[in-house]
């Protein structure tokens, strides 16, 4: 819901905190958001319903974003702002490219995920954001948390730029809103504020610009680095003024990184292929798979397929899984069924697709799963034929799981 004055100014005054507080303890009892608002009402009869539906929706984002961010259990959140926060790790990650800087402005701050980080690693942060309720919202977080450094500037990334020009000190961070009547955005001259338009002040100084990573950027005056928390890639950063490759993964926990190297030699494909490695989304985003697999003696099963298969097992790497094959058929029920029996598959499988024209799902509930062991079934295709990958997972010291 979006927040009227009224709700705004009782969430920014200390009696939204005793009524927090009494909301968790009818939580604990009741379970039930109209029931515990009930009991709030009878509780603090001095104030009018709509205040204690905000302070329900606050505890549900205080309660998801316990999770993500690092803004501690006073923190205030929007809907949206709540949504694309960064996480912690994230956060913890950008601010590792500006640490020891002398002044970060942030363009498009939101409720202060990464300004918490930048805090903690810079002399200054300029927090720029556009809204009022979030930049209200952004300085009680900042404050709670005692960032006595950073500076809250209510206004949009382009009057910021017009009205205060950079210094040579000063780097930037840009996030700009990838959302439009709540659908996400993947053309970046459609962000607010366009790309077109970070780019333009970061021809001045150095800069981080956040954006969706499928966004397909060209222009080589930006670096590009995909950032992977988990299994997935969560955003794709474009860099100016950084000594880093043009293209990279990085773990968002650990800054491990992957750039490719060209200098790999290709390797023949294999006649019976013993192994079969999925590179990690970061990877893929990065478009140079196939230098990937070079480095680790792989081929694709097929050139437009993020798959690849060696007679050898690769070397263990956080930037794929790695699974021995057992066997490979092609999707035919009947082929499938009898492998999936041979090997004992039970119902603990897990199954994987890659250009293929079923939904996981779908391939489950055409099979019968009557064994003991965890395999994996592998879907996906070579040329125009589609298969199927009987496989074990391998573990990092080389050992499979079946």
């Amino acid at each position: 819901m979006e927040l009227t004055d009224a709700q705004l100014h009782f969430l920014l005054s200390d009696r939204f905190e005793a009524v927090h507080a009494a909301y968790g303890q009818f939580h604990e009892k009741y379970r039930d958001s109209l029931r515990i608002q009930t009991h709030l009402r009878a509780a603090f009869p001095d104030l009018p319903p709509a205040l204690f539906a905000a302070a329900a929706e606050q505890w549900e984002l205080r309660r998801r974003a316990a999770g993500k961010t690092a803004l501690g259990p006073r923190a205030l959140y929007t809907r949206t702002g709540a949504e694309q926060a960064s996480s912690a790790s994230a956060a913890s990650f950008h601010a590792s490219l500006f640490a020891g800087r002398e002044v970060v402005r942030e363009w498009c701050a939101g409720v202060g995920s990464d300004t918490h980080a930048f805090a903690q690693v810079c002399g200054a942060v300029h927090a720029v954001e556009a809204d009022t309720v979030t930049a209200a919202l952004l300085e009680h977080n900042m404050h709670a948390l005692g960032c006595t450094h950073v500076s809250v500037i209510k206004a949009r990334a382009e009057d910021d730029a017009a009205t205060r020009p950079f210094a040579p000190h000063e780097a930037l961070f840009a996030d700009p809103s990838r959302r439009s009547d709540g659908t996400r955005l993947i053309d970046p001259e459609r962000m607010s504020p366009p790309l077109s338009f970070c780019r333009a002040a970061a021809t001045k100084i150095t800069a981080v610009v956040k954006i969706a990573p499928a966004a397909d950027i060209r222009d080589t005056f930006w670096k590009k680095c995909f950032l992977a928390v988990g299994d997935e890639c969560k955003e794709q950063l474009l860099l100016r003024g950084f000594d880093v490759p043009d293209v990279s993964a990085a773990d968002a926990v650990t800054g491990e990184r992957w750039s490719p190297s060209h200098e790999a030699a290709s390797v023949p494909g294999p006649t019976r292929p013993k192994y079969l490695i999925e590179p990690h989304a970061a990877v893929i985003r990065t478009g140079a798979v196939a230098e990937y697999f070079r480095e680790h003696k792989s081929v694709p099963v097929d050139p437009r397929i993020a798959y690849g298969i060696s007679a050898t097992l690769p070397r263990a790497s956080r930037w794929h899984t790695a699974f021995e094959v057992l066997e490979v058929v092609p999707y035919q029920r009947r082929r499938v069924q009898d492998a999936i029996d041979a090997h004992d598959f039970g119902p603990h499988t897990e199954i994987k697709k890659r250009s293929f024209r079923l939904l996981p799902e779908q391939i489950r509930a055409s099979f019968r799963f009557r064994g003991h062991s965890a395999g994996v079934l592998i879907c996906t295709r070579i040329g125009d034929t589609h298969v199927v990958y009987l496989c074990s997972r391998v573990d990092g010291s080389g050992s499979t799981s079946k």
